[in-house]
């Protein structure tokens, strides 16, 4: 039985470790971030964000209730949006982050494709051992 316990134990404490150490990666956040946009999904959105979280959009400051509304919106019954990342800067150390990247989202709604591109960058805080998007800057690039 003690051996049973110790075996129990130990795999407990590798899991909680394991769980630890697998928070997602700055890159993988941003995707994340956006998905929840094209789903319309706040709960995405909130898990990896700061709770003081900001974007700068065109000139805009916008906070997660800014967000929460702009998802609240109607969206047309045949809306599709599909993002694609270029990352060409990533840079961490111990507790800060930051991401930059291109952006294009190829979007569908009202039987029309339109395609949008960004150029964005992220800074990243650590929180309780996960990154978290503290602020993303985003520029729209006006095509050509």
């Amino acid at each position: 039985m003690k051996h049973f316990l110790t075996a129990v134990i130990l795999v407990l404490i590798s899991t909680v470790t394991s769980a630890q150490t697998k928070s997602l990666k700055p890159e993988q956040i941003i995707e994340q971030i956006f998905d929840g946009l094209s789903e319309g999904s706040m709960s995405k959105i909130e898990s990896v964000v700061t709770s003081d979280f900001k974007l700068l959009e065109d000139g805009e400051v916008w906070t997660i209730d800014t967000i929460r509304l702009y998802l609240s919106k109607k969206r047309p019954d045949d809306f599709k949006r599909v993002n694609t990342f270029d990352f060409f800067q990533s840079e961490a150390t111990d507790k800060m982050a930051f991401v930059s990247y291109h952006n294009r989202a190829d979007i569908h709604a009202n039987n029309q494709d339109r395609t949008i591109k960004w150029l964005e960058s992220a800074v990243f805080v650590k929180e309780k051992g996960a990154w978290k998007v503290k602020m993303l800057h985003s520029t729209r690039i006006e095509s050509k």
